[in-house]
């Protein structure tokens, strides 16, 4: 707790979980013993999930979130029981997909009741405006706070100085100047360019570019504080952007081929879509039970997620989610698989509506969709559909992905879900 004069008759409070951490790994040594953040990444995550200011909601970092650990089962993961504890609260909680990438089966924690969320990169950059003697301007990437002003400095291009790629080089520039660096194809990462100004005389860059560069929860509970953890999950997804913002499958890092939804889920989550998704996939607690009971676990493990008076008398492994994943095991290589889902979707849109179907089918794979048209007659409304994928288990084809949208005839809303033929985990053991 922080409290004093310079907080303005403020206190501040914080506290720290740490004691299953400390147990996973008693023999890592913790520098921090506290809430305290000594390296910002506690700091930068706290921010992302403060946001604007929402009543009611309260948010919760552990230090397990950070960290890339084996796939374990989920009555032996901490977040999942938490997680789920969680949800029976009507708390989302999102978990970082690990560090482990980008190869096939790395992700930390496949968590159903959970928004995993994988790391990447936006067309965002900081502007600075250059303005020059004559009253011209530039605009172009700074790292000066936005009211950072430098005034009345020479600007300075020299075909040696302004290859700009090394902290030596610069140093070589006159004092006090701002300096035109090149970014070229060998030499495209601003940040590194950046990195070299501190030891020298340089007291600004500006990147030119010589070459065309390529592809540079809670706002959802505020709008519709009636729905449900599941609820919010959905719209997150099947309103986010496959396509980058050159309107591109957005690639992959490890080889800059298109990225399947292995890689990126649903895509990037568009915050300002989710607050209004059309359609939404729900999922009751009872839903999840089903879901836990499925998976042959004994009556112990399956009440060390569940702990509660749940009963398995339904199982179930099609969960009401807004993906479709059909998985083919080593022992089903070169068969003809049929896998059937169905779903069920409420209308959130503000009345009466009709969607109608649109489908990316993935390659050598056959998807029957019945019925094709869903018509709403008034909000909160709920229609369901099934769907069919027939394929071939092609170890040489092993990851195949495609999608389901939902468009509404007036063309206000998209609701799209991914869809994906896979290779099972024992394919690679």
């Amino acid at each position: 707790m922080f409290c004093g004069a310079l907080w303005y008759w403020l206190c501040f409070g914080a506290r720290y979980f740490n004691q299953g951490y400390r147990a996973d790994g008693p023999g890592i040594p913790i520098t921090m013993n506290s809430a305290r953040d000594d390296d910002g990444h506690g700091t930068h995550v706290s921010s992302i999930a403060v946001g604007n200011y929402v009543n009611g909601v309260s948010f919760l970092i552990t230090p397990e979130a950070a960290r890339g650990t084996q796939q374990i089962n989920l009555y032996e993961n901490p977040l999942s029981i938490a997680s789920f504890g969680a949800s029976e609260k009507g708390i989302l909680v999102c978990l970082s997909a690990g560090n482990r990438g980008p190869s096939v089966g790395t992700i930390r924690s496949g968590i159903p009741w959970a928004v995993v969320v994988a790391s990447g990169t936006v067309d965002r950059w900081l502007a600075g405006t250059l303005t020059l003697g004559n009253r011209k301007t530039i605009t172009g990437w700074t790292t000066f706070p936005a009211r950072a002003i430098i005034r009345n400095l020479p600007l300075v291009y020299n075909e040696t100085l302004s290859a700009c790629d090394s902290s030596e080089l610069l140093a070589q520039a006159p004092d006090l100047t701002i300096i035109v660096c090149n970014l070229t194809i060998s030499n495209t990462d601003f940040q590194d360019v950046m990195s070299y100004l501190p030891n020298s005389n340089v007291r600004a860059a500006i990147a030119h570019q010589w070459r065309a560069l390529t592809s540079r929860e809670s706002r959802f509970k505020a709008a519709h504080r009636t729905i449900e953890s599941a609820a919010i999950q959905s719209a997150m997804m099947t309103t986010a952007n496959p396509l980058d913002n050159t309107n591109q499958p957005i690639k992959d890092m490890d080889d800059f081929t298109a990225a399947s939804p292995l890689g990126i889920g649903s895509g990037m989550v568009d915050p300002n879509r989710a607050l209004d998704p059309g359609l939404i996939y729900d999922a009751s607690m009872q839903d999840l039970v089903n879901l836990v009971c499925s998976m042959n676990f004994t009556r112990e493990q399956t009440q060390t997620i569940v702990r509660s008076s749940y009963n398995c008398s339904d199982p179930s492994s099609d969960l009401n989610y807004p993906s479709f994943v059909a998985i083919f095991n080593f022992a089903e290589r070169g068969m003809m698989l049929t896998r059937r889902f169905q779903r069920t979707v409420t209308n959130v849109g503000d009345g009466a509506a009709t969607y109608r179907v649109k489908l990316e089918v993935p390659v050598n794979t056959t998807i029957r969709i019945r019925p094709e048209t869903l018509v709403f007659r008034k909000k909160y409304e709920k229609q369901c559909y099934s769907l069919m994928i027939r394929y071939k288990a092609d170890i040489d084809n092993q990851h195949r992905d495609g999608s389901i949208t939902w468009i509404e005839q007036n063309g206000e809303h998209t609701v799209r879900s991914p869809i994906m033929v896979s290779a099972g985990a024992d394919n690679f053991s």
